[in-house]
């Protein structure tokens, strides 16, 4: 799980999966498009939990680089 909290706001929990293929996994990198629903501002906040399920549930976030999209209209 992963939610971000920025000077204007919080968004919500977002669980980070995906159906084609384990993530979060040893040795891998991931990468995930969060969509909030209004701009948050500057990020002063990341917060990344998990259940610690599974055999081996030990894992590390290294790096979490965000990035503000700005989408005007749909096609």
């Amino acid at each position: 799980m992963m939610m971000f909290e920025g000077r204007f706001g919080r968004s919500a929990s977002h669980c980070l999966t995906c159906s084609l293929f384990p993530v979060l996994q040893r040795s891998q990198s991931n990468m995930f498009v969060i969509r909030t629903v209004a701009a948050l501002g500057e990020i002063t906040a990341v917060r990344v939990w998990h259940y610690n399920l599974g055999a081996n549930p030990k894992w590390s976030v290294c790096q979490v680089l965000t990035m503000y999209l700005l989408l005007l209209s749909f096609i």
